[in-house]
Parts: C-alpha cells; sequence; structure tokens
C-alpha cells in the first residue's frame, strides 16, 4: 500500500525490501515500533537516491515525521555499512 502511495521507481522498491530484510534480522531493533520501522524503510531510499524529504503526504498517511525516523534510519545506514564491510573483508581473505 505505501509503495503505491509513494510511487517508488523500482530502484527505490527494491532498496526498502532490502532495509527491510536487514531490520529483520537486527535483534538490536526490536525496540522499534514496527510501524515505525516500516515508515524509515519508505523514507530512507528517498533520501538516498533522491536526496528529497519525506514526503507531506506520505507523512500523513504514515503519521511520523523525518525526524522521528532519523535514529531507526541512521541504525540501518549503519547495518548496510556493516553488511558491506563483512562482505569486503570475506573477499579480501
Amino acid at each position: 500500500m505505501a509503495t503505491r502511495a509513494t510511487r517508488v521507481d523500482s530502484k527505490q522498491y527494491v532498496l526498502a525490501k532490502y532495509l527491510m530484510e536487514l531490520c529483520i534480522v537486527d535483534y538490536d531493533m526490536d525496540h522499534f515500533p514496527p510501524s515505525r520501522i516500516a515508515a524509515a524503510v519508505f523514507c530512507l531510499p528517498l533520501k538516498l537516491l533522491n536526496g528529497c524529504e519525506l514526503l507531506p503526504f506520505l507523512q500523513r498517511y504514515m503519521f511520523y515525521t523525518e525526524g522521528d525516523l532519523l535514529p531507526i534510519m541512521q541504525h540501518m545506514a549503519k547495518n548496510v555499512v556493516l553488511v558491506n564491510k563483512d562482505v569486503a573483508t570475506r573477499r579480501q581473505s
């Protein structure tokens, strides 16, 4: 539903799915409400790929501001860095 509301392109959609998969296996994120994680999963690709803020209609739809989602987006970005660091380390071995 949120993918239709945001009208994301295929790159944003794939990145959002990847971020959600990383969140599922991260036990450190269990204290964040699932609705807030879902909203952050849509916000972060918009920022990374388009450099834009959370769209106003999406903000009304999900009831969170970008400031509410910032700690979760930072945690997700850290996960991406850690996963890619592990991959790079394995390639060097």
